[in-house]
């Protein structure tokens, strides 16, 4: 019989009981983490991946907008299911609400409605607070550039930094040792969650 951790057995206990079942047509095969695999994931999931540490989180579809209609309007949808993505959207087609509507279904995040962005994502805890503090330091001591949705062009991250600025990615710009940077933030936040990556 496979054992798996308390910290798993509690999240898929919360993703099923708000109705979230992994669909039978999505098997996911457990291995460790591809980096260049991880490379090609946009980046709002790496970060998730990093700060909540949670392997549905990277994996899990783009809510409906009508899902974050209702979030943003201060109801939660019941009964949602979503199956699990392969999460490689280019930025064109990955829809930021729509991904922090999908983690706030999954119970990873706390969240208020936002004007401009919908959904401000908000950390629950403080080993979540911990690890976005982890991912900062470091993309600010490699020099690091993000790129928001909001923003025409990539800019470092500076001391104002809320954990939502983070889930509102398009790129990282890295110059180089892409991999290795990679490497590092997994290794820096602790997370565990790319142990289960499949391609």
């Amino acid at each position: 019989m496979k054992h798996i951790s308390r910290r798993k057995f509690i999240a898929y206990t919360t993703a099923s009981t708000a109705g979230l079942l992994i669909s039978s047509n999505s098997a996911v095969i457990a291995r460790d983490a591809d980096v260049f695999s991880l490379m090609r994931l946009h980046p709002v999931r790496f970060v998730a991946g990093l700060v909540f540490d949670i392997f549905r989180s990277v994996v899990v579809e783009l809510a409906k907008d009508a899902i974050v209609s209702a979030l943003y309007s201060g109801h939660r949808p019941t009964g949602v299911r979503l199956a699990n993505s392969h999460g490689m959207e280019s930025v064109g087609d990955f829809k930021h609400p729509n991904y922090k509507a999908s983690a706030i279904i999954l119970g990873v995040s706390d969240y208020e409605a936002h004007r401009r962005r919908k959904l401000k994502l908000l950390l629950e805890s403080e080993l979540q607070g911990n690890r976005f503090r982890k991912l900062v330091e470091y993309l600010r001591d490699e020099r690091i550039r993000i790129k928001t949705s909001e923003m025409e062009y990539s800019y470092p991250i500076g001391l104002d930094i809320e954990p939502d600025d983070l889930f509102m990615l398009d790129y990282f710009q890295i110059r180089s040792n892409t991999e290795t940077h990679y490497k590092n933030l997994i290794d820096l936040t602790g997370s565990t969650a790319f142990k289960e990556w499949s391609v």
